[in-house]
């Protein structure tokens, strides 16, 4: 048995070789999607992952599980700060409820101390 291989037919005209080899490589930037902007960084995030890695803060997750389980219902935002008065990093807890109220719980971010629960105002 002979098997016969078809050789693509080369183009004769050098310019047509040479555009085709640039604009093939070119029209697949049109379709590599960029994005437009960088992605934002919660900062937030960021350092309270860095307390939590460096021993100096309880993980979030663990903080927000203990919120949840005094207040059930939607995260909607956790922040850490530093305390201006003592130094110490506090975990700041938003969670909205059933009800549709906001409630504010406070954390120090080393022990898990519940320090302030209280009801944003509306």
């Amino acid at each position: 048995m002979v098997v016969r291989v078809k050789r693509c037919a080369r183009s004769r005209h050098p310019a047509r070789r040479y555009a085709l080899g640039i604009i093939a490589p070119l029209s697949l930037l049109c379709v590599t999607p960029l994005p437009a902007q960088p992605l934002p960084v919660d900062n937030d995030a960021v350092v309270a992952r860095e307390l939590s890695m460096s021993g100096r803060a309880l993980p979030l997750k663990q903080i927000i599980d203990h919120a949840r389980g005094l207040r059930p219902g939607r995260l909607i935002d956790a922040e850490v700060y530093r305390d201006r008065d003592d130094g110490r990093f506090i975990y700041e807890i938003y969670i909205l409820d059933g009800a549709g109220d906001i409630w504010e719980l406070e954390y120090d971010a080393k022990t898990g101390a519940l320090i302030e629960h209280e009801q944003e105002d509306h």
